[in-house]
């Protein structure tokens, strides 16, 4: 548990410290009642500020081994003290007033916790 904990904590400290502020916002919709027929309405969003690491595009390899860059970002999140984990069914990231949607989001273990999230981002 040591390199958790060691890893996790270094994580944090280093997005908080060079990264970026922006904002998760998570919209979830009410359940469906098919009795009365009501629910499933998209509920007000909630806003959750978070350290970003520095955006940067994603890039893809080609299968021939050449690298394409699309207009997608890549961004990491701490693990440590996140005020939600990200979910690319409910969540957008906003960053300089520019919404964008989490296409994938892969988990970064530093042992037996997760130390960060990696989101790749598209308009």
């Amino acid at each position: 548990m040591t390199l958790d904990v060691k890893m996790r904590a270094k994580a944090k400290e280093l997005i908080e410290r060079f990264g970026k502020l922006v904002t998760i916002r998570r919209t979830t919709k009410s359940a469906y009642d098919p009795g009365t027929g009501t629910g499933g309405d998209d509920n007000t969003p909630v806003d959750y500020p978070v350290y970003i690491t520095p955006p940067f595009p994603y890039k893809e390899k080609n299968a021939d081994g050449t690298v394409i860059t699309t207009d997608e970002l890549e961004v990491s999140i701490a693990d440590l003290d996140a005020p939600i984990t990200p979910d690319k069914e409910t969540d957008t990231i906003i960053i300089d007033g520019t919404e964008r949607r989490i296409t994938d989001h892969e988990q970064v273990w530093s042992g037996e916790l997760v130390c960060m999230h990696t989101l790749r981002l598209s308009d």
